[in-house]
């Protein structure tokens, strides 16, 4: 009569791990569908901010050659007053 019982016990125990191995397996397949669509919804606003970033913001690229050229033009002021301030020292 003990036998009956246990094998019972044993079959009922297997039947609620099955339970709630497959009830975990089915929560894990719909949180993996809500980070894939979160992950979806992440790429696409990446996307649209490097198209922003290009029209907003300056290259550095264009940087250096915008730097460079306002430095060529205050190298040419410097000259130019170091060639005015010569001329005024050597007229007395």
């Amino acid at each position: 009569m003990a036998e009956w019982l246990i094998q019972t016990a044993i079959l009922t125990g297997i039947g609620i791990i099955a339970y709630f191995l497959k009830s975990f397996k089915t929560d894990q397949a719909q949180n993996d569908a809500e980070l894939k669509q979160q992950i979806d919804s992440v790429e696409s606003k990446l996307a649209d901010y490097k198209l922003e970033v290009a029209d907003k913001f300056v290259q550095k690229d264009d940087f250096i050659r915008a730097t460079a050229q306002t430095d060529r033009k205050l190298d040419r002021i410097y000259e130019k007053l170091m060639e005015m301030n010569q001329k005024t020292e050597a007229k007395p």
